[in-house]
């Protein structure tokens, strides 16, 4: 506020003061000739027995002094509400408009569930606003409700149109600063269910990987001998796909020729013109226990048994392309971990 607007509002509240004074005596007055049991008239006549009490002069001086001061007041607030600038007429409407707030907290509770927990609905309650930036730890209440267990906050909250919306947010660790905003943004929205989709099918990838046998640790050294029992099937075969990942395939087909059951890895390779397609992917062509045909880069052969499956490579940059040099002539060498009577062995097969 500027200096002019200070001087009119100190004035106005002088002036209130100073009606004060006037405005009691008034009041005193006007209650003692009314319950006096004297008739007006007498009041003013000697030896009244009202007369050394209220002086009716003072009284009407006294009111009329009330009338202006109660008028200057009012005069000087009209003249600084009329007066003030831009700049704080625009601060009180912003104050008034976030009163008029769309958000709405139905329901808040910080704890741990049946370890502790405290209601803290009136807290966010009463910071009226469109929006809440709420740090997620324990300034939320004034005391922790669960010692030394990490807590959640839970809010139950709608924004405008009264659809009760359900958030919940951990909370913040010394190296992992969590806060929850109030309302969520829908794009917000999106990418938490998808985050949510991606670790679910992290979690099934890892279950997966985790049933398949690891292979011996490529760091020590180990000699692995060549297993011949391999044997290819039929010639390799080239498949191109314009929407898959892995575009360019190779597919094979072998079988294992052996008197004993043998576990396969999906192949490695080696070449001096092709390369593989980056990261290396290959993959066997089977069926789960309930027949459905899937791929997987770990079998177990039984003795004659087939498998087919397929490996990304690229297309050479220059000369002949790969479907042509897998008809006339060697492309490279597909590498098969397996194990063979509890021992690591190695197939290498040409295309």
């Amino acid at each position: 506020m500027d200096r002019l607007g200070k001087a009119l509002q100190i004035g106005a509240q002088i002036a209130n003061i100073l009606a004060l004074f006037p405005g009691a005596y008034c009041a005193y007055g006007t209650y003692t000739l009314l319950h006096s049991g004297v008739p007006q008239s007498s009041v003013s006549q000697p030896g009244a027995a009202m007369t050394h009490v209220v002086n009716p002069t003072f009284l009407i001086v006294s009111f009329i002094f009330f009338l202006l001061c109660f008028s200057s007041s009012a005069v000087l607030n009209l003249i600084n509400t009329f007066r003030k600038p831009k700049v704080e007429k625009a601060l009180e409407a912003n104050l008034n408009q976030r009163e008029k707030t769309k958000l709405i907290i139905h329901r808040a509770i910080y704890g741990a569930g049946a370890q502790g927990e405290l209601d803290i609905t009136e807290s966010l309650r009463n910071a009226p606003r469109d929006a809440l930036v709420i740090p997620v730890d324990n300034t939320l209440a004034a005391v922790d409700p669960a010692l030394g267990v990490r807590k959640h906050l839970d809010v139950q909250y709608s924004y405008g149109d009264g659809v009760v919306y359900f958030v919940s947010r951990r909370e913040s660790t010394p190296g992992d600063i969590v806060r929850l905003v109030l309302p969520e943004d829908s794009e917000a929205k999106k990418v938490d269910k998808l985050t949510a989709e991606v670790r679910q099918l992290k979690e099934k990838n890892e279950a997966a990987t985790a049933a398949v046998p690891k292979l011996p640790d490529a760091s020590k050294s180990i000699i692995l001998t060549h297993y011949s029992h391999i044997d290819q099937m039929t010639p390799a075969k080239y498949d191109y796909s314009e929407t898959a990942t892995y575009k360019t395939k190779v597919r094979f087909h072998i079988r294992n020729s052996f008197d004993q059951p043998i576990e396969v890895w999906s192949p490695l390779w080696e070449s001096e013109e092709i390369l593989a397609q980056a990261p290396l992917c290959a993959k066997f062509a089977w069926k789960d226990k309930d027949g459905k045909p899937i791929e997987v880069q770990y079998i177990t052969l039984t003795p004659y048994e087939e498998a087919k499956g397929w490996i990304g490579l690229l297309q050479p940059p220059s000369g002949d392309g790969l479907e042509f040099r897998l008809a006339h002539r060697t492309t490279g060498y597909l590498i098969f971990p397996l194990k063979v009577i509890g021992k690591m062995r190695y197939a290498r097969l040409k295309l």
